[in-house]
């Protein structure tokens, strides 16, 4: 398991590149990422407290980590990754990732 939301938009693939090499041929993974909540009120407090927390944490609400993965390719084509879940917790602010890696 990795947490992406505190990595750099650009180094979320090659986070997962990682993520993949280290896993067996049918390896599960559990991400939980924190995203922008699709409440008004919530997405605006959390737009106003982003540069706070990346500034403290490195966290960017703003990664598109899901979309990373669902769009992913390996560099010889030879590893695919099938999401089996995919669900938000704690008021849409926590996304949860699972899938399996197959080589």
């Amino acid at each position: 398991t990795y947490v992406y939301c505190v990595l750099p938009q650009e180094l979320i693939t090659q986070g997962i590149n990682q993520m993949c090499r280290v896993l067996k041929n049918k390896g599960k993974f559990r991400i939980v990422d924190i995203v922008i909540s699709k409440d008004e009120i919530l997405k605006h407090k959390q737009h106003l407290d982003s540069k706070k927390l990346n500034k403290l944490f490195g966290l960017n609400l703003y990664n598109n980590t899901l979309s990373i993965i669902q769009n992913y390719k390996s560099k010889n084509n030879k590893i695919t990754i099938k999401l089996t879940k995919i669900e938000y917790l704690h008021n849409d602010t926590f996304l949860l990732i699972e899938g399996i890696v197959f080589k």
